[in-house]
């Protein structure tokens, strides 16, 4: 969701608007080869998933593909509305092999959070992804990581602390 860290991956990215997933909420159910969660959507009746949609060029869409890498199904009909209740077909990534009790490290949930930041996602659903459980990446030399705080940097951010407003909990809300 954060301009900068797709723009890395697809440099024709440009944001659309905000746009929601009616009846999904996201969770942290794939699991990366890290052993970390990712986020993914799973279906739920009472909640929306709340994001950002991008316009990409369809000649980047494999550089996206290899960014999301295996575990995830891409699903080209996906359906989402906006605040104005304009609906849209997009592309979204959703795990395709489920996995409960993973928890995603605390820089890329910052992404999460600075890019709901950047788009002005509504603040209660901001707050409700600043207390998803997290764990601290203490792995200085993960190239994910770095390019993550990159990415981070280039939004405005000092960190991944930052981008939370405050030093990072990893048992739940910061």
């Amino acid at each position: 969701m954060l301009t900068p860290r797709l723009v890395a991956r697809c440099p024709s990215a440009k944001p659309l608007g905000v746009y929601a997933a009616h009846g999904w909420c996201v969770d942290f159910t794939k699991r990366s080869s890290d052993g970390s969660g990712k986020a993914s959507l799973a279906p739920s009746s009472a909640h929306a998933a709340w994001g950002v949609l991008f316009e990409i060029a369809k000649a980047e869409q494999v550089f996206l593909d290899a960014a999301e890498g295996t575990g995830y199904d891409r699903i080209d009909d996906f359906s989402v509305s906006n605040a104005n209740d304009e609906s849209a077909v997009c592309a979204t990534y959703i795990a395709n092999e489920p996995e409960a009790g993973l928890r995603p490290y605390d820089w890329y949930l910052a992404l999460i959070v600075a890019g709901a930041d950047e788009h002005q996602l509504d603040a209660d659903y901001r707050s409700a992804l600043m207390t998803i459980h997290h764990r601290l990446d203490q792995r200085p030399s993960c190239t994910y990581r770095a390019a993550a705080l990159e990415a981070l940097k280039a939004a405005g951010y000092r960190d991944a602390a930052h981008a939370f407003g405050a030093s990072s909990n990893a048992n739940g809300p910061v």
